[in-house]
């Protein structure tokens, strides 16, 4: 029973400041490297952070740009929708005009034909005017000759 009570003995207790000073040792190596791990994160998360608020700068520019985006469609279609609209009144004025000239055309094209008939007329009736004239000058020729003026 003696042994139980006696203790630890002088060795034992170099043994355990042994243990006891080796252990300080690593856990204040293990907390330098934790230091150290904690200054590598926090500058990690700053450039996460940084990251992030690129990204949020960068989803609000996508953002503007897609409304902006969506802005150009509305108008690019009402824009396609004037422009079909005002094809069709083209085409209709055109058609409109196109028959119009065509109703002109054909009166003026009656207008030159009475007026052809209406020349032909005169050109015939000059013509036998002439004939008429030249016939009275052979007339009057004959007149000349025989009454000696001529």
């Amino acid at each position: 029973m003696s042994d139980e009570k006696k203790g630890l003995s002088r060795d034992d207790l170099f043994i355990f400041m042994e243990w006891y000073k080796n252990t300080a040792s690593v856990n204040t190596t293990i907390l330098e490297q934790q230091k150290i791990i904690l200054e590598k994160q926090t500058k990690l998360l700053d450039r996460v952070s940084n990251i992030n608020s690129s990204l949020e700068k960068v989803s609000s520019g996508l953002e503007t740009n897609n409304n902006n985006m969506a802005e150009v469609v509305d108008q690019l279609k009402k824009n396609n929708e004037a422009l079909a609209s005002f094809s069709v009144e083209c085409t209709k004025h055109y058609n409109d005009i196109k028959a119009e000239s065509t109703k002109e055309h054909n009166q003026i094209t009656m207008k030159l034909y009475v007026s052809y008939g209406i020349m032909t007329t005169i050109i015939i009736g000059l013509i036998g005017l002439g004939t008429q004239l030249m016939s009275n000058l052979d007339l009057i020729d004959a007149i000349a000759k025989v009454v000696g003026a001529g």
